[in-house]
């Protein structure tokens, strides 16, 4: 993997990206459902109107994307390609990318759509997050780790990442996430300030992670076994046999609340363990796995 500060320097890998219009061109929804997905990724983009003689390099990685705002109607992006993007992307061998980063897709008549579209999977991928389809068509890959540390960035490294303060006040004994908090997803007062945190959805696992802080599940099974088999560690303090399982989440939080003073305790015996999980999720991030499984899906012929 290297060391923290080899991956730190590791200069980006450039993204030439092509359309018809750049004027017209989604770049917000571009950055969520794509860029974001990566932390060692750099994108250029030109327009086959303008830059196709004077810049086309055959030897870069050019793509076309197209951002998916609706996981659940997608194929309008394929059909309503300009015919002039399209003859692009054929004539110079140039894959087509459906980028839905930050969502997961399922089979249905949109899916098998896509796989009538003319288009072969080698030219044409769709990419979704943590999907359990296995298809030609998918690139799937876990975005958390990256959307997380793209948007909070060196802040989070120099303000807490390195020097984890054992005295940290802790306000609040525990934290319940609640389901209609997807629009928040980028907050972290309520579980840096807790104890103990009950999350409900992944990207909340990992920003626990990401912030060194303990937490149980109300949602998910084999969540430990799948965290610790990136060598991140759980607490021995807390019983896991719960699994997800909401009733047994809620007593496993009422044994826990009934340790004498237990913003005190957490902060005595989770010191060493918050520090790692923090600094192993700082160079998962940045190590980028997502960008070399995906060029090894797209650029591989």
């Amino acid at each position: 993997m290297g060391t923290l500060s080899e991956i730190q320097h590791r200069e980006k890998v450039k993204f030439y990206i092509w359309t018809d219009n750049r004027l017209s061109y989604d770049y917000y929804l571009f950055d969520e459902k794509f860029t974001n997905c990566f932390t060692s990724v750099e994108t250029i983009f030109r327009d086959v109107n303008v830059d196709y003689f004077s810049k086309f390099n055959p030897s870069e990685y050019n793509l076309i994307v197209l951002p998916v705002w609706d996981i659940d109607s997608y194929n309008h992006l394929i059909y309503n390609m300009s015919d002039n993007l399209r003859s692009f992307a054929v004539s110079k061998n140039i894959p087509i990318i459906l980028a839905a980063g930050d969502s997961n897709i399922s089979k249905g008549k949109e899916f098998s759509k896509l796989k009538t579209c003319g288009i072969p999977s080698k030219s044409l991928k769709i990419l979704v997050n943590e999907s359990e389809i296995k298809d030609d068509y998918i690139i799937s890959i876990n975005s958390f780790p990256a959307k997380l540390y793209n948007f909070f960035g060196w802040k989070l490294h120099f303000d807490y990442f390195e020097a984890f303060n054992v005295l940290q006040p802790l306000d609040k004994d525990y934290y319940i996430s609640k389901d209609d908090t997807e629009s928040q997803w980028f907050e972290t007062w309520q579980i840096r300030s807790s104890a103990i945190s009950v999350l409900n959805k992944k990207v909340e696992y990992w920003k626990a992670l990401m912030l060194g802080a303990p937490f149980i599940w109300n949602s998910d099974k084999k969540l430990k076994t799948y965290f610790e088999s990136f060598g991140f560690k759980m607490y021995p303090w807390i019983d896991y046999s719960f699994d997800g399982n909401p009733k047994k989440v809620k007593k496993e939080l009422k044994r826990l609340l009934n340790i004498d003073d237990i913003k005190l305790f957490v902060k005595k015996n989770s010191y060493y363990i918050n520090l790692h999980n923090k600094r192993l999720f700082h160079k998962i991030a940045l190590k980028d796995d997502n960008y070399s499984f995906f060029a090894k899906q797209v650029f591989t012929f």
